[in-house]
């Protein structure tokens, strides 16, 4: 799902210029030549009269009231490029479509004969709609798209082999039913051939009669196109033609949103992941640069969707890492980098790199560091170290590794607390005091880096008082600077000096006043840090568990989340608690702090247990949070956690299954 989401996001984006932002209105002047004059007469297309008759004012878009489309259509019709942009950020707005689209869509299949509008743009917003997300379900623009089938039709026979492939396009996706003028269109263009090759499909009209003689064409686009149609897919087919297809492949209406062609052929696959599997280790060993290139990318969707794709890609990702080009190396470094566990089998290939090339900001050797750090390799450790002690030391592209720095790369602590008055301020100085308090283990260790992380406190508290706190009593030298900000004006920053103030010296009372005050005149992101902030208090923070309750329905997660593990640390009661927490047990932040909370709660939980079973025996990625880097990462957490609570909450049916 989250991938999806991404694609479209992408996709969406891909439509507009550089520098355009989706929902920019036109102006009045736009409206030339088809604008009424003053003595009633006017130029306007016919189906433009129709205009004014309707109450765009009524009807809503992306961005509210559809007031503005009529003029944005206007637009159109004098072939302006911003206007129809326009309407792809308004009336389809990143897969979803409005109450006013429907009322656009007549004018816009009209607009397909005005002689100066953008036809093959027209035809692709048209398609666009049809497959659109509707906001409202009684909202009807595929059957309005659908009603300009003639058209379309018509079109087929337009002397621009790009409009001609745009209406078997919209063809294929607005119709129930294929016309037999578009399952008998023979065009000399390979791109149309195939167009029509894939409307065909998508109408469910790709007969094996059809698609057998679809295999024969002398091109191999088409051969692609009848290879995807046919069940199952021709797979030596696949193999075969995809490769000499890349280059024509963006024309098709089809593909053109596309991030990557073999990308885009790999999602239209069913979903039979051993095929996809057997395709991408095929073409990553291609002779072509770009046929590799192509593949390592889109090796991504597998390996953030199905569970089992990371360690079936690993070996074939982890030989790419020496391939001769550059690009190659930057996206078999970057998967691998965040293929979670898997990648362990590539650690060796993967130090190989960060060896013979400079690790620098966005490069290949960067994501193998990254990629080490995540695995924990001690190599890893030893490289930062070095690039830390260097004279003078440079920080360039480790920024993501030292986010990743922990108690396993100790060699790095003392070069990084000399590193930290001279880090630039800002992010990289930020990741640096993070990594210096996961770093610090030990009264002694941590007694000799307070001095440095006090000063920090004026300039970076956010992150310095959080560390201070995790640091525990050790780091009481910092009372002062810590007791200071408990009145800092930004919320985060108070309510992190309240719980340090707490795990350093006990004062519950200091910590209480704070936290009551950010709970009940709080709201959003600032009351759920106090809540996490007040379950740090545990039995000590009991006094304010009576606040709680009502916000165990809160509309906002973290916080009926937190309000209900908060109240479970203050009180130890499950009573309330279990209920509140079960609507949550889902792949999310929120919902790993529902779970854990739920294995502590124990047996009293188990009717978490058949979402934790499905949680943990799913071969696909549970995936709602992170980015596509940590996505691996953080479905194996989840994975975890709900093995963990399984095993709290249900310990006879874990032993069943070890036994089995």
């Amino acid at each position: 799902m989250a991938t999806a989401t991404i694609i479209c996001f992408r996709a969406f984006a891909a439509l507009l210029p550089a520098g355009r932002a989706p929902g920019r209105r036109c102006d009045a002047g736009r409206l030339g030549v088809f604008q009424s004059d003053a003595t009633g007469g006017g130029t306007l297309p016919p189906v433009l009269d129709g205009l004014e008759e309707i109450a765009w004012d009524d009807l809503d878009h992306a961005y509210g009231a559809a007031s503005d489309v009529p003029d944005v259509l206007r637009g159109v019709a004098e072939g302006d490029g911003d206007a129809l942009n326009e309407l792809f950020g308004t009336i389809w707005h990143q897969g979803t479509v409005y109450e006013a689209t429907t009322h656009a869509v007549p004018f816009l299949i009209e607009l397909l004969a005005a002689p100066d509008t953008d036809t093959a743009g027209l035809l692709g917003l048209l398609s666009a709609i049809a497959e659109g997300d509707p906001e409202d379900e009684d909202t009807g623009t595929r059957d309005a798209v659908a009603a300009g089938a003639p058209t379309y039709l018509r079109l087929l026979a337009h002397e621009s082999a790009d409009v001609r492939a745009a209406a078997a396009h919209t063809l294929g996706v607005s119709g129930e039913t294929a016309d037999p003028a578009l399952l008998e269109h023979i065009d000399a263009d390979p791109v149309v051939r195939a167009s029509v090759v894939f409307a065909a499909g998508a109408l469910d009209a790709a007969t094996p009669s059809r698609v057998q003689a679809w295999l024969r064409d002398p091109h191999p686009l088409p051969r692609l196109a009848a290879a995807l149609a046919a069940e199952p897919p021709v797979v030596e087919v696949l193999e075969r033609d995809t490769p000499p297809s890349l280059e024509d492949l963006p024309r098709l209406p089809w593909a053109a949103l596309a991030e990557d062609p073999l990308l885009w052929v790999i999602e239209r696959l069913p979903d039979d992941w051993d095929l996809r599997i057997r395709l991408l280790r095929g073409w990553m060993r291609h002779e072509d640069g770009e046929v590799r290139k192509g593949a390592v990318y889109a090796t991504e969707y597998p390996i953030l969707t199905w569970r089992p794709a990371a360690g079936r890609l690993v070996g074939d990702l982890a030989l790419r890492l020496s391939d001769p080009e550059r690009d190659v190396r930057y996206w078999a470094a970057s998967h691998l980098a965040g293929a979670g566990r898997a990648a362990a089998e590539a650690a060796d290939a993967l130090w190989d790199l960060l060896r013979s090339e400079p690790a620098e900001h966005n490069t290949p050797a960067a994501s193998a560091l990254n990629a080490l750090c995540r695995l924990r390799d001690p190599r890893a450790a030893e490289y930062l170290a070095a690039r830390f002690a260097a004279e003078p030391a440079d920080l360039s592209g480790l920024e993501t590794a030292i986010g990743l720095i922990g108690p396993w790369a100790a060699t790095c602590r003392d070069a990084l607390v000399r590193l930290l008055p001279e880090t630039p301020e800002g992010n990289t100085r930020i990741a640096v005091i993070g990594a210096v308090g996961r770093l610090c283990t030990g009264e002694a260790t941590i007694r000799a880096v307070v001095p440095e992380l006090r000063r920090q406190c004026a300039t970076h508290p956010h992150v310095t008082t959080r560390v201070l706190g995790d640091l525990g009593p050790a780091a009481a030298g910092a009372l002062p600077e810590l007791c200071a900000l408990l009145t800092h004006d930004q919320p985060i920053v108070a309510i992190n000096a309240a719980r340090a103030v707490w795990l350093v010296a006990g004062d519950r009372d200091a910590a209480l006043g704070v936290l009551r005050e950010r709970i009940t005149g709080g709201e959003g992101y600032d009351r759920s840090h106090a809540l996490a902030a007040l379950a740090d208090l545990g039995p000590a923070g009991a006094g304010l568990a009576p606040l709680l309750p009502e916000l165990f329905d809160s509309g906002d997660e973290t916080t009926a989340v937190r309000s209900a593990t908060a109240y479970w640390s203050l009180t130890g009661d499950p009573e309330p608690v279990v209920p509140a927490l079960l609507p949550h047990v889902r792949a999310g932040r929120p919902g790993v702090e529902a779970v854990r909370r739920l294995g502590e709660i124990g047996p009293p939980a188990a009717e978490a247990v058949p979402a934790l079973r499905q949680a943990v025996t799913s071969d696909l990625r549970q995936i709602e949070f992170g980015s596509p880097a940590t996505w691996v990462a953080e479905d194996e957490e989840w994975a975890e956690v709900c093995t963990e609570a399984l095993d709290r909450i249900a310990p006879q049916l874990t032993a069943v299954n070890d036994t089995v």
